[in-house]
């Protein structure tokens, strides 16, 4: 995970739908508004990076949030083979709790 906000927030023009990017961007200058710690603001903006990036070319306001959010969750999912302690179940819920922005 990139280790400062302005590396996160960069990665914001590389997303490939414009309305994603104006709508991460709005939330961006939202959370530095109302004074949210820089940590809490890169966690959350990472992760809904990777969740427009999965989307591709469909808008975030469009989606079937449960399913898609669902579907996203689950390509993090690791075989026993590869993750005997699974691991990947932490990753799943952090995850899932940024989405939920809790």
């Amino acid at each position: 995970m990139p280790s400062r906000l302005v590396s996160v927030i960069k990665r914001i023009e590389s997303l490939p739908h414009d309305k994603n990017k104006r709508l991460i961007d709005s939330f961006a200058d939202f959370m530095k508004n109302i004074d949210i710690t820089e940590k809490y603001q890169k966690d959350n903006l990472f992760v809904i990076i990777l969740y427009a990036r999965y989307l591709g070319d469909r808008e975030l306001s469009d989606v079937d949030r449960k399913q898609d959010i669902i579907e996203f969750l689950d390509t993090r999912t690791k075989d026993t083979t590869i993750d005997p302690d699974q691991r990947w179940i932490r990753t799943w819920n952090y995850y899932l709790q940024r989405m939920l922005l809790r």
